[in-house]
């Protein structure tokens, strides 16, 4: 450590961006700050982790004449709201910091009016993380109140506080004057119906803001009806995040209608809600009519066989779309059929999470027969699908698909045969540069079809295998392959059951391999 702080008082540190490890005495932190005071190359100064609570003080002061760092994370630091008193002092005076984090400290209200008082006079912050800072309502008040008058502020994350229904008024008022900020992250604040009634207003005429995350707020259905009339009128917002909301079929309906006139919203996340089938239809039938939304998230939603079969029929005419997120419903083959059928006309899809659908070899089948054909698509996920020999369909579709190049087939139970099959389309498929093995049983067999593989295949650069019953031998195995093998950059082989004598093998292919610059591992026994 001592060397580097030579570095930085001499300004001989040839990095612009500096992240300390968490293992440094406060002796050091102390050398650190006062080095600060005389350097002017270092742009970028991560503390995460780092205990500052009594040396927040020595780090305000350097700060007063640093004139260099622009991004400073204080994240996880301890800092309490004496601590923010002695870095508000600092941030009326200096403009070079434009982002700063100090999420997931103690700050509370207290701190916050001290903060909030800098911010008055500060004009260069443009990135503001506040969320897990203990927030509740007097530290929305001093906050907002500061907000009036700030115009540099840019992005605003309050997200996992307590900002809760009735202190929503303060910060909605806020945002029917404030044009500077144009991301804001609500995320876990106990907002409910309540708090939307305030926030919709706000956001009838405010038009600046374009990404709005409103995740875990329990905003239930009569406040997505306050939400929906405030997306009838807002042209600003391109993001919007409703994930896990208790949003039902009535909610559903009401942001159906808005849809249906708004073309400024391009992605949504209604993940982890109650839309079901019944909502589906709903949102099926603005869909058809919007043609700004490209990415739509509908992962955990109940949607079962009859809301695919609505949802295929619109994809089938839709040209928007192009990121689409079902994850973890219950499509089961019959719905998988329908989504196939679209598939094979649909040219627009190009990510399409199937995750954890009970899909299972029928469906698979009908799958693939899709992707014979579909040219769209380079990102798919079939993980916890336990399609288990369906594995061979699949396989026989990758030697003919040349668009995909981000697989996922974790927990599928493919097993030895199915890597067999796998491995043939490999051998041909250069198309695939992403493949996720994880948890399929592979044993020493399905190692051998797959370093086989891994020797002529050089597309492949992101390779994991974790959790799996590798032992020594399969890891031979791969280290043959390896010798050979120049595209893979990251692997990741946690979880697996190698010893002394494997880890010996793959040591010995780490030195003649020169593409490895990402490893996973965790090696069983005293090694």
């Amino acid at each position: 450590m001592n060397t580097l702080i030579d570095k930085i008082k001499n300004n001989t540190y040839k990095y612009n961006i500096l992240k300390v490890s968490n293992n440094v005495t406060q002796k050091d932190i102390t050398e650190l700050f006062e080095a600060l005071k005389i350097n002017y190359s270092i742009t970028s100064l991560n503390l995460c982790e780092i205990e500052l609570k009594e040396e927040i003080k020595k780090l305000s002061n350097a700060l007063k004449v640093n004139s260099s760092i622009t991004f400073l994370d204080l994240s996880l630091t301890n800092i309490n709201a004496e601590g923010i008193r002695y870095l508000s002092e600092t941030l009326k005076i200096n403009n070079s910091i434009t982002s700063l984090n100090l999420s997931y400290n103690y700050i509370k209200d207290e701190g916050i009016r001290y903060l909030s008082e800098s911010l008055k006079t500060n004009n260069s912050i443009t990135f503001l993380n506040l969320s897990l800072t203990n927030i509740n309502a007097e530290g929305i008040k001093y906050l907002s109140e500061s907000l009036k008058i700030n115009n540099s502020i840019a992005s605003l994350n309050l997200g996992y506080n307590y900002i809760q229904s009735e202190k929503m008024k303060f910060l909605s008022e806020v945002l029917k004057i404030n044009s500077s900020i144009t991301s804001l992250n609500l995320n876990s604040n106990f907002i409910k119906e309540e708090g939307m009634r305030y926030l919709s207003e706000a956001l009838k005429i405010n038009y600046s803001i374009t990404s709005l995350d409103l995740s875990r707020n329990n905003i239930n259905d009569e406040g997505i009806r306050y939400l929906s009339k405030a997306l009838k009128v807002n042209e600003s917002i391109t993001f919007l995040n409703l994930y896990n909301n208790k949003i039902k079929e009535e909610g559903t309906r009401y942001l159906s209608e808005a849809i249906k006139t708004n073309f400024s919203i391009t992605s949504i996340n209604l993940g982890y809600n109650k839309i079901t089938d019944a909502g589906i239809i709903y949102l099926s039938e603005s869909l058809k009519i919007n043609s700004s939304i490209t990415s739509l998230n509908l992962c955990l939603n109940n949607i079962n066989e009859k809301g695919i079969i609505y949802l295929s029929e619109f994809l089938k005419i839709n040209s928007s779309i192009t990121f689409l997120n079902l994850g973890e419903n219950y499509i089961s083959k019959e719905g998988i059929k329908y989504l196939s059928n679209t598939l094979k006309v649909n040219s627009f899809i190009n990510s399409l999470n199937l995750e954890c659908n009970e899909i299972k070899e029928e469906g698979i089948k009908y799958l693939s027969e899709a992707l014979k054909v579909n040219d769209s698509i380079t990102s798919l996920d079939l993980n916890g699908n336990y399609f288990k020999k369906g594995i061979k369909c699949l396989s026989e579709a990758l030697k003919i698909n040349s668009s995909i190049t981000s697989l996922d087939l974790q927990n599928n139970k493919i097993q030895e045969e199915g890597i067999r099959y796998l491995s043939v389309a490999l051998k041909t498929n250069f198309s695939i540069t992403s493949l996720n093995l994880q948890n399929n049983k592979i044993q020493e067999e399905g190692m051998k079809y797959l370093s086989e593989v891994l020797k002529v295949n050089s597309s492949i650069n992101s390779l994991n295998l974790s959790f799996n019953f590798i032992k020594n031998e399969g890891l031979r195995y791969l280290s043959d392959a390896l010798k050979i093998n120049s595209s893979i950059t990251s692997l990741n082989l946690i979880d697996n059951k190698i010893k002394e004598e494997g880890i010996i093998y793959f040591s010995n292919a780490l030195q003649s391999n020169t593409s490895l610059t990402e490893l996973f591992y965790n090696w069983i026994g005293n090694y």
